[in-house]
């Protein structure tokens, strides 16, 4: 529901040291397809899609980080993995924000 506080609970289970985590609103209609293919930023803006905070790369695998984050904007959002150096997303998975 919008203007939740909601905690997500990540755990790298990767051998990848690199990997961040992040929550985005999407353009209606994307797929996980297309965050893979395209990047998010395709699908999103940049300056006003992005929540605060997130967790940058860097994260140890086998440990949980929590993030939590004010979900403020009501339609589909994306909850990403990405790896740096290239910053595109290996995982995404959708939801959808409700009034």
């Amino acid at each position: 529901m919008v203007n939740s506080d909601v905690t997500f609970i990540f755990i790298n289970a990767s051998e990848i040291l690199n990997a961040g985590f992040a929550v985005h609103k999407v353009d209606e209609g994307t797929t996980t397809e297309d965050i893979l293919e395209l990047g998010v930023f395709a699908v999103s803006d940049e300056e006003t899609d992005v929540y605060s905070p997130y967790l940058p790369s860097g994260m140890t695998p086998g440990i949980e980080y929590p993030l939590t984050v004010t979900l403020d904007r009501i339609g589909l959002h994306a909850l990403i993995c990405f790896q740096f150096p290239e910053g595109r997303p290996h995982y995404a998975n959708l939801f959808t924000v409700s009034g």
